[in-house]
């Protein structure tokens, strides 16, 4: 289905038109076509650079640089990171992606950034068209401080094959998730948002699920088929986990859940626990995975931990029927480098050994090292 546009045609439209056009002059300057406005200050209109990284000057013709406009760095593959001159009073930028200053508002994703994107905790709207064409990521992560999802946030997202909208997001924009062809599941926490004009449009195999007890829902949401999520907790591998209310793993470090903050030099305590719900004696595979960096670890059946990459070598910790497990430590360690390890205790149906997606019960826990 083609984009629909619509044009606004008359006075009120067209006069404000023909005053920008007789007061700004489109100029080319380094990596950046740019006009100034008549506040003499400069909007960059289009990246021209041949890629890498860029920088967002703070001036531009010895006029200040307020503004970048909404396409300005649309399809640029070749761009792997935007950082933002210190002196800027507008922009900043963390991890190579744009953001405003206060870094509420994430405006730009560079079209070359690869592999997987966490979206900072305090962020709270995702920008028109800021991950748009972005092909080399293969997974963005959405925190439930974003209650916006701008119009083309994620079009033409071509390897995105999972994402979860948190129940704190009320409103997505117009084609958001257009022609995300690889998208199989999108995963709601809270009650169906509003929703603008095409957003799933060319997400022909995707489904949208939701959680017991959310209002809003109906056999289609968005075009898109509905189902019931029975899951909460994070998705790893792309699928949903954790069914609700009936096993329940839990992973703490140093006794809390979700995300902690230590210094580097002190001790880190790793915890497993398990409610067993209706399928305590049922046999199942149990996991225990850490993620640092790039790399991936288990945990085999002699409490050892090995170093692979490729899950489908992974070996259980445990093979053997469901049981309350009390808290259990599975890691006492001090010194570990500066970063972020991300813990995983998991359990899953049917019992052979092999990691299964399909069927995962799975609780997470991220350490920050600082």
């Amino acid at each position: 289905m083609k984009k629909i546009f619509i044009a606004r045609i008359g006075m009120a439209w067209c006069l404000p038109v023909l005053f920008l056009l007789a007061t700004t002059t489109a100029i080319q300057a380094g990596d950046f076509g740019y006009i100034t406005n008549a506040d003499n200050k400069i909007t960059i209109t289009q990246y021209t650079g041949s890629g890498g990284m860029v920088v967002i000057p703070s001036i531009i013709d010895g006029k200040t640089v307020t503004d970048i406009g909404e396409k300005a760095f649309y399809s640029c593959s070749r761009l792997t990171a935007i950082t933002v001159d210190t002196g800027n009073s507008v922009y900043s930028s963390v991890d190579g992606v744009l953001f405003n200053k206060s870094k509420t508002a994430l405006i730009q994703c560079p079209g070359g950034k690869a592999g997987s994107y966490t979206i900072p905790n305090n962020v709270t709207s995702i920008g028109d068209g800021a991950f748009y064409n972005c092909t080399g990521l293969t997974s963005v992560t959405i925190p439930n401080s974003v209650n916006c999802i701008g119009s083309e946030a994620f079009y033409s997202y071509t390897r995105l094959t999972s994402v979860t909208i948190p129940n704190s997001v009320t409103n997505i924009g117009n084609y958001a998730f257009y022609d995300c062809a690889s998208l199989k599941g999108v995963y709601f926490k809270g009650n169906a948002p509003s929703i603008g004009l095409s957003v799933f449009d060319g997400d022909n195999n995707a489904t949208a699920y939701y959680l017991s007890g959310t209002t809003g829902w109906g056999t289609t949401f968005g075009g898109l088929p509905t189902a019931l999520w029975n899951a909460i907790g994070p998705t790893i591998g792309d699928r949903p986990t954790a069914p609700y209310n009936v096993i329940v793993p839990t992973i703490k470090a140093n006794g809390k859940v979700g995300n902690i903050t230590v210094n580097y030099s002190e001790a880190v305590s790793v915890t497993a626990e398990m409610n067993a719900g209706d399928y305590a004696g049922v046999p199942f595979d149990w996991w225990v995975v850490a993620c640092a960096g790039s790399s991936w670890f288990y945990m085999n059946n002699s409490s050892q931990w090995t170093e692979e990459n490729d899950l489908q070598k992974w070996h259980p910790v445990y093979q053997g029927s469901l049981f309350h497990l009390p808290a259990t430590e599975v890691l006492n360690i001090s010194g570990l480098m500066i970063g972020s390890y991300t813990f995983y205790f998991a359990v899953d149906l049917p019992m052979n050994g092999v990691l299964n997606m399909e069927r995962i019960w799975v609780d997470a826990v991220t350490v920050n090292v600082q």
